[in-house]
């Protein structure tokens, strides 16, 4: 029911439709300037029942025909909102009565912190310093991607839930997969960004370099310091060898975060191991992930895996797949990996197809006109040959538990923390002092 537009039983309902947007508006609990975390209504005709609710309260009447309020249909509702075009002939037809229109929810909102302008400060005076050390400078920004999801044989999972773009198929097949929001195998993809040093801070570009991807299995090779440290060593072993400076960017999560002890112990024995003579390893502020430069190379990786669903293989021996069927997490896996001989390596054989397309769709990829680079991951033998190179340096136990308190206790380290490093919340600065007979040996320049 519309009526006329001038009718003076609907323009009751209006004006009580717009009372109801506006207290909508106002009460809202998280409001904060112009900006609102709830739609005002799910739908036209959701407002419509509200503003019928409205009216009968006011009014303390079940038949708003007794105050004189007539009802008008969805579709005149509608055409009281803004129009999406309003040069088009369909947005001809709105009134733009009420300051409303349809909208999508979109995640580009930052959180704020209070070290977010002493952290941009620091990065760009970090980036200064590179610049005036280019020819001798490795800036990397590294990080790891969200999981995504590998089915059980024979029931393809859709690898993440962000995919929702066309993608080309054949016109007589259907182009489907399982919906489902938990699977026990996954995949983790670490990016890594080698950035071209511009020459200059204000019209240069840090976006632009060799980008680097490793892919590993989320259970049995895990994305932790000692293998993000091996696979950065895989990831300068080319033109970059013998650069004395290494600056790495992260967004300082568990693995990264560098007020970590065991973290600290890591970067200096990757300090030592490839004899660079100035290290700073740089975090952004909590909540600020965003100012992570990789984290631009994110959205070109999300290409290569829109609308692809992954299956892993069964396993060649069926009293594995039961046991693989029956563990249900991925900390039953890891348990049957380690106490059963052979399982591991059947259980690689089986999602390693589905690991191959994953680096292959990765590869077709290009990021600033330079294809995207697959890594292998970090081998076992590679991450233990790091620690004890560092166990025996630094005269420690165990390295992969060292903690803060353990750090102040030994005296062997303290002494090298003293001479060699400066470090803060958000940075971590190690280098060789030419004034100072260094456990380790030479160097190639003194700074």
């Amino acid at each position: 029911m519309n009526g006329r537009k001038d009718d003076p039983e609907i323009g009751k309902f209006f004006e009580a439709l717009g009372t109801v947007i506006d207290q909508r508006a106002e009460v809202h609990e998280r409001r904060h300037g112009q900006t609102l975390y709830k739609p005002l209504a799910l739908s036209t005709k959701g407002l419509i029942n509200e503003t019928i609710s409205f009216l009968k309260d006011k009014h303390c009447t079940e038949d708003l025909s007794t105050v004189g309020v007539k009802v008008p249909s969805e579709r005149w509702v509608q055409l009281q909102f803004q129009p999406k075009d309003p040069t088009s002939r369909a947005g001809l037809q709105y009134t733009g009565r009420f300051q409303v229109r349809w909208r999508i929810q979109r995640g580009l909102l930052r959180k704020w912190h209070i070290d977010s302008h002493y952290v941009n400060a620091l990065w760009r005076y970090i980036d200064q310093f590179c610049i005036e050390n280019r020819q001798n400078t490795l800036l990397v920004s590294v990080d790891d991607k969200a999981k995504g999801s590998i089915g059980e044989p024979e029931e393809p999972v859709l690898i993440s839930k962000k995919t929702a773009k066309k993608s080309l198929a054949h016109a007589d097949l259907e182009l489907g997969c399982l919906d489902h929001d938990f699977c026990v195998c996954s995949f983790t993809p670490s990016a890594l960004l080698r950035i071209d040093i511009p020459e200059d801070i204000n019209s240069g570009s840090f976006y632009r370099g060799d980008l680097f991807v490793v892919t590993k299995d989320t259970i049995t090779q895990a994305s932790n310091t000692w293998s993000h440290l091996v696979e950065l060593e895989n990831a300068m072993m080319d033109e970059e060898v013998g650069k004395p400076i290494v600056v790495v960017q992260s967004d300082g999560g568990p693995d990264r975060n560098i007020k970590f002890a065991t973290v600290k112990i890591c970067w200096l024995g990757f300090f030592i191991r490839n004899d660079i003579d100035y290290l700073v390893v740089t975090r952004t502020c909590p909540g600020h992930s965003f100012r992570n430069r990789v984290e631009r190379c994110m959205s070109v990786l999300n290409m290569g895996l829109q609308n692809v669903a992954l299956a892993r293989n069964r396993l060649e021996n069926e009293v594995f797949e039961r046991q693989m069927h029956s563990a249900h997490s991925m900390a039953g896996i890891r348990d049957l990996c380690a106490s059963v001989d052979g399982f591991e390596e059947q259980y690689l054989e089986a999602v390693s197809p589905a690991l191959k397309f994953v680096d292959e769709s990765f590869s077709k990829l290009e990021w600033t006109g330079t294809p995207v680079q697959c890594l292998a991951p970090a081998k076992s033998e590679e991450v233990s040959s790091l620690m004890n190179e560092i166990r025996e340096l630094m005269s420690i136990d165990d390295p992969t538990k060292v903690s803060s308190k353990a750090l102040l206790a030994n005296k062997f380290l303290q002494s090298i923390m003293k001479e060699h490093v400066f470090e803060s919340d958000y940075m971590l600065v190690i280098k060789k002092k030419t004034t100072t007979a260094a456990r380790w040996g030479g160097w190639h320049t003194s700074l």
